[in-house]
């Protein structure tokens, strides 16, 4: 299949060509597993495999490494976007916030409105 072209238009109203990216999995697989954005990750998952391969031979030190190499996933896992899994959809916190931004979104688009006048206490 051929490349398709894309034209983006920049600011300077200059447009720039950008072929899209056609490459197969296994090229695309290791550009992910090898891109600097992923690199504390993919060292974490790679010293995690080794040390579980003796885990009767783990030292205090190891140890210390091991929980160190969880926290660091834990922490990289919480940080992108597939921690939202985590959080219940019915979280009676995030229907709370919900509701509050609809709200505020509300207020926002009346006090944006010429033709409407509101007293902060018809609001509630």
């Amino acid at each position: 299949m051929p490349s398709t072209r894309v034209v983006v238009e920049s600011q300077g109203g200059a447009p720039r060509h950008r072929v899209s990216n056609s490459k197969g999995f296994i090229a695309s697989t290791y550009q992910t597993l090898t891109s600097e954005e992923n690199a504390s990750v993919v060292r974490s998952v790679a010293f995690f495999g080794v040390s579980c391969a003796d885990c009767h031979l783990f030292s205090v030190y190891q140890e210390l490494i091991l929980i160190l190499t969880l926290l660091q996933v834990a922490v990289t896992f919480l940080a992108s976007s597939w921690s939202e899994l985590l959080v219940s959809v019915s979280s009676p916190l995030l229907a709370r916030q919900r509701q509050l931004g609809q709200r505020a979104n509300l207020q926002q688009t009346i006090n944006n409105h010429p033709d409407v006048s509101v007293t902060p206490s018809s609001i509630s």
